[in-house]
């Protein structure tokens, strides 16, 4: 019963604040952002950040196709959006990078494009902080694609799913921290 957009302004100001602690003080980062609401979570967390942090944002595939997504990206100036030509040089000049392309809705496999960049940023060795799943792995199985992000960090978001439990079979992450939504657990 809770609106999809009041979830991703919880989910984006807990990513946030983590990644306040997570980085130093005028720090660079590049958010990756895809066209769901893993990216509109990205899009907050941005928006929230963009006053204290130097911020970049690389859309994946293209423009958000969710509702409450395409209301985020609009909050945002559009200075901070980077194209395909400038992304080899924001990735080289970057202190962190921030996963936000795929979340728990992903399945299957990558196109070809997108491998491309992931390759770029797994490659890169700077440290990556994926909301709530590794882009390019699935939720339930933990069945992830050859190229799917490595993460120096995933931040589980409510609650652990099954990805971040097969940790030891993909390798994904070196660590998972669950950021509490205080989303309701009841069953009626």
């Amino acid at each position: 019963g809770i609106p999809v957009s009041d979830l991703m302004e919880t989910a984006g100001k807990f990513c946030a604040d983590q990644l306040l602690k997570d980085t130093a003080e005028g720090s660079r980062i590049l958010i990756l952002a895809g066209k769901g609401n893993n990216g509109g979570d990205g899009f907050v967390a941005a928006r929230l950040l963009k006053d204290v942090r130097t911020i970049h944002i690389f859309l994946t595939d293209g423009e958000p196709k969710t509702d409450a997504a395409r209301d985020a990206y609009k909050k945002l100036p559009r200075s901070m959006f980077i194209g395909k030509r400038k992304f080899p040089q924001i990735l080289a000049l970057c202190d962190a990078v921030v996963d936000a392309v795929y979340g728990f809705g992903f399945k299957g496999t990558l196109s070809a494009e997108t491998k491309k960049i992931f390759k770029d940023v797994n490659a890169s060795r700077k440290p990556v902080f994926s909301i709530d799943i590794n882009s390019g792995c699935e939720a339930d199985s933990g069945h992830c694609d050859k190229d799917a992000l490595h993460s120096e960090v995933t931040y589980a978001l409510d609650c652990f799913k099954p990805f971040h439990m097969l940790r030891k079979e993909h390798g994904r992450f070196r660590t998972v921290r669950l950021l509490p939504l205080g989303l309701p657990h009841d069953i009626p």
